[in-house]
Order: structure tokens, then C-alpha cells, then sequence
């Protein structure tokens, strides 16, 4: 799987308090961290092969590539700091919301930790359609990081996403059930726990779907988007 980051932020992307603009070296750096990232820790757990790069002015995405395209907002999913979707033709797609950022690589609120909570989820379910059983009557959307998005680490210094491991959607399986947990700094310490400030789609048998959240920070339940559809971008990051 192949990803293009493009950014394509005005004026919010020039605005100090959403880290300031994103310079060439920047941006390439951020992919080259993200690269690292998904080759070296989610493909052992997850499986896969990933790169990750920069475009520039004038580049055309190649055969096959995702497009994950930096914007100033996100008026189809209003407060969400970004999502994974597919597009009309099931490819997949990632836009992320330079307004709800506040630094570009330090922090979860960071251009950089959001792009990588994006990037994981898009490579651990693509098509944006894949539920776990729990064998209690419920699914559960399988996404990387939302249960954990407040936790992250850095890769050659920029800020990363924490993310879930398959033993996370086994109830009775024995941990680590975080990237984090696999460091010996674990985030969860059960299948399908809700970190603080992280949050789970879950869906009955009737199919109906609601939001599991983790003692969610008011700041982020403030601007919470109405879910509905996929709900409202399944996986869009509050």
C-alpha cells in the first residue's frame, strides 16, 4: 500500500497556532517517519508492505497510490481533525483538517500524529468496512488507533500514533494489546478497552452503531461531529 501526502492548506496552514506552514523538508520527513512506521511496526502485526512520500508542486498521484490530502477544513465531517474513507470507486482516501491541529510534529494534536492515526487505520482496514465479533452479541469496527489516539510515541522525532495489535479484537487473549504495551508502556490492559480520551465504534445485532468513549477530554466531545453514514466517516478522528 502506497501513500502520497499532499498538502493543500492555505490560510490555516500558515497560521502559527496550527504549527505554521509545512516546508518541502518537513513534509518529507513526516512521510520518511511514517514510513518507518508502518514497514517497521505495524506490518509485523498487522502484515503488509507500505510507502510513504511527499508530493511536491505539480506531482500526479501514481497508479495505485493513496491520496492523503492536508486542507485548511473538513466541511462534510465539520470538527473532525481527520478521517480514512474510500472513494466512489472503493479506493482509498485520507483528508485531514489543519485548523483542528495545533503543532506539526510534537503531541496527539499534531499534523504529524494525525496523519499517522489515519495512514495505520487506512492499512488495517482499507475499505473502511471491517467488524470484530465479541462474541457477546456485538462487533466492533476494526480501527488501529481510535481506542488509543491520545497515546503516541516519536519516530526519529516526530510524533506517531499509538495503535492496537490483533490481540486487541480477541476477547481471552493474552496481551500486549497496544504498540505501547509491546515497549513495556502499555495504554490498555484488556481486549476492546477504551483508553482515556480514545473512543470505539460498536454495532449490535440489530445494527445499529454507537461511540464507546474513554473519559473523552471535553475539548474533543466539544467539537465532536454528528455521526450518521459509516458514521460520519467511520474512524474520523474527533
Amino acid at each position: 500500500m502506497r501513500f502520497l501526502l499532499f498538502d493543500r492548506s492555505g490560510a490555516a496552514g500558515n497560521a502559527l497556532e496550527h504549527g505554521g506552514p509545512i516546508s518541502a523538508e518537513l513534509l518529507a520527513a513526516i512521510a520518511a517517519a511514517l514510513d518507518v512506521q508502518l514497514n517497521a511496526h505495524v506490518s509485523p502485526y498487522w502484515g503488509g508492505n507500505y510507502s510513504v512520500r511527499a508530493g511536491a508542486a505539480g506531482d500526479v498521484p501514481l497508479a495505485g497510490e493513496v491520496v492523503c490530502a492536508l486542507v485548511d477544513s473538513l466541511p462534510d465531517a465539520p470538527g473532525a481533525v481527520a478521517y480514512h474513507d474510500v472513494d466512489g470507486h472503493e479506493t482509498p482516501v485520507v483528508w485531514l483538517a489543519r485548523t483542528a491541529c495545533n503543532s506539526l510534529t510534537s503531541g496527539s494534536d499534531s499534523v504529524s500524529s494525525a496523519l499517522s492515526h489515519e495512514l495505520c487505520e487506512a492499512a488495517g482496514d482499507p475499505f473502511v468496512n471491517a467488524w470484530r465479533d465479541d462474541g457477546h452479541g456485538s462487533e466492533w469496527a476494526q480501527e488501529l488507533c481510535d481506542a488509543v489516539q491520545e497515546t503516541g510515541y516519536t519516530q526519529d522525532g516526530i510524533a506517531v500514533s499509538n495503535f492496537v495489535l490483533p490481540s486487541f479484537f480477541a476477547p481471552g487473549a493474552s496481551g500486549p494489546y497496544d504498540y505501547l504495551g509491546a515497549l513495556g508502556r502499555p495504554a490498555i490492559s484488556a481486549p476492546l478497552q477504551t483508553a482515556p480520551g480514545g473512543y470505539q465504534i460498536n454495532r449490535t445485532g440489530g445494527g445499529g452503531e454507537v461511540q464507546v468513549f474513554g473519559a473523552i477530554a471535553p475539548r474533543r466531545r466539544a467539537r465532536k461531529a454528528h455521526f450518521s453514514s459509516r458514521t460520519s466517516r467511520r474512524g474520523a478522528r474527533l
